[in-house]
């Protein structure tokens, strides 16, 4: 009898131990899988990207949501109190956050040289909150302001929402070119602007010469059109709708450096580039300028869409002879986009 029962408490104690054991190994194997998973999310838009329609997706969409399983994972890990599962499920954490995330952290430096604060901002024809957008631009104080969507569907909006940026800012000096429009308050303006084909598609690009401090810096300002409006997907099917969005931005950039090597001197290059900080066109650019907001910039520096930034598509870029010393985005939400804010050093790189 004594034995039946101390039969009965082991096998008791066994059952326990072997339902415990169950959630565990799963949960390892999943956890397992999710890094692997992330591992494979961050490869695609670092290595693949516009290679593949379906990578461009991965790639091109807001990664928030691969986030998701880890953070899961990560609790039912705390619960059921697995080091080793916790601990993987945290290194996959921070592969998200610091990989497809972007997520940055870079202490604020010192500099001694002229600064040239320039601001790069959509503000979608002024529909939101134009007094907003102006607030904001004020507050900044940028030397240059480029803006995009600058007008609105009929040529006498246009006109009327150009002369309430001009009266709400004043002091600057400015050019449009359709929806494209630069603002400067330097001492020395030149204002001159091109045609940017991809395909049957066209955007002006719009030059600006200012004298800053001791140099001569050109600043263009554009705006990355898309293949085709989002909502087409459902006629022409995703895989099309994709492959010619890939299309348009590799011609886009394209045409994009081909203008800009035919400038001379340090240049920025400002905009909506409708494109995410990975894959193939990014790169593009990557090799030719240096990215202010990747180079110096901390936090997430995402700047769409505006309520709740999911995603990093506006730039600030710089030849190789400038260097930022500072970047930010202002929480402003009178667009759809947040703006970028770019201090920028006007001595060349050590």
């Amino acid at each position: 009898m004594v034995q039946s029962a101390i039969l009965g408490r082991i096998t008791d104690m066994s059952l326990r131990s072997s339902a415990k054991q169950r959630p565990s190994r799963a949960l390892r194997f999943l956890s397992a899988a999710a890094f692997a998973a992330m591992l494979g999310v961050w490869a695609v838009g670092s290595w693949v990207g516009e290679r593949w329609w379906p990578c461009a997706i991965v790639t091109y969409i807001p990664q928030a949501p691969f986030g998701m399983p880890p953070v899961i994972l990560f609790a039912w890990a705390l619960w059921l109190r697995d080091g080793r599962s916790v601990l993987l499920n945290f290194l996959t954490l921070a592969v998200f956050l610091f990989g497809p995330m972007g997520y940055r952290i870079r202490p604020e430096k010192g500099h001694d040289s002229p600064i040239l604060r320039v601001m790069t901002y959509n503000i979608r024809g002024g529909t939101w909150n134009l007094d907003k957008v102006l607030a904001t631009i004020r507050h900044a104080r940028p030397d240059v302001l480029c803006l995009q969507e600058a007008r609105t569907n009929t040529a006498t909006g246009s006109s009327d929402l150009e002369a309430r940026i001009r009266s709400g800012l004043p002091g600057y000096v400015g050019y449009r070119k359709e929806s494209i429009m630069t603002l400067c308050r330097t001492d020395t303006v030149e204002f001159g602007h091109e045609t940017l084909m991809a395909g049957r598609r066209s955007r002006p690009l719009v030059w600006a010469e200012v004298r800053a401090g001791p140099r001569t810096v050109t600043v263009a300002n554009v705006h990355f059109v898309l293949s085709s409006p989002i909502g087409s997907a459902a006629r022409i099917g995703l895989r099309r709708y994709t492959e010619e969005a890939i299309e348009v931005r590799m011609a886009q950039a394209k045409a994009l450096l081909a203008a800009v090597r035919r400038r001379q001197g340090p240049i920025i290059v400002c905009g909506d580039f409708n494109t995410p900080p990975r894959g193939i066109v990014y790169g593009m650019l990557a090799d030719a300028w240096t990215d202010a907001a990747g180079s110096v910039g901390s936090g997430f520096g995402y700047t769409f869409a505006s309520p709740m930034p999911v995603l990093r598509i506006d730039y600030v870029w710089l030849s190789s002879d400038l260097r930022a010393v500072r970047t930010s985005v202002p929480a402003s939400t009178g667009s759809d986009h947040r703006p970028v804010v770019a201090d920028i050093a006007l001595t060349s790189r050590p």
